[in-house]
């Protein structure tokens, strides 16, 4: 259930995928991802952040965030990071 949310972002933006294209910036949203499905929260949202600082548009790293910050119910700041990376889309 957890990873549902984290993976809709994939069928919502089929195009953000961004790992192709920046092999650093794959292998943080990966970490991120493989933390987010472990329950470590915390570390997937420092991940999603690492992406952010060397790309503060990749929607992908936003949308993913704002999971992350869901499950920690940090509510605000997690739909701050969804309307950013929905008005990135």
């Amino acid at each position: 259930m957890r990873t549902d949310w984290l993976f809709l972002g994939v069928w919502l933006f089929p195009g953000m995928l961004l790992s192709q294209s920046s092999p650093l910036v794959g292998n943080m949203l990966r970490s991120g991802t493989a933390a987010y499905e472990q329950g470590q929260y915390l570390e997937a949202e420092r991940e999603y952040r690492k992406v952010l600082d060397l790309d503060p548009e990749c929607v992908e790293a936003l949308f993913n965030l704002s999971a992350s910050l869901f499950q920690q119910s940090r509510y605000p700041q997690a739909i701050e990071a969804l309307e950013r990376s929905l008005a990135l889309e």
